[in-house]
């Protein structure tokens, strides 16, 4: 099911937008139902992964300056 979307967004932005999906080949819907599905799935994926981290907690030892989402976007990169 498809629903229709009204947003308000600055005019300047909207004509690059189209451009840049017109120059894809794509529609700006089709362009923008792309960025929010990929959005909501990292978010979905980092929030089951930070739930693995959880039950791993105290069994292993990270460095104290161990940053969390650098490695996950890194991961996420090599998949790609």
């Amino acid at each position: 099911m498809r629903t229709k979307l009204m947003l308000s967004v600055d005019d300047k932005l909207v004509k690059k937008a189209k451009q840049y999906a017109k120059s894809g080949g794509k529609s700006l819907s089709s362009i923008i139902t792309e960025y929010l599905n990929e959005n909501i799935w990292l978010h979905e994926k980092e929030a089951r992964l930070h739930a693995k981290v959880k039950r791993t907690a105290g069994k292993i030892k990270l460095p104290a300056n161990f940053n969390f989402k650098k490695e996950l976007e890194k991961v996420i990169e090599e998949k790609h």
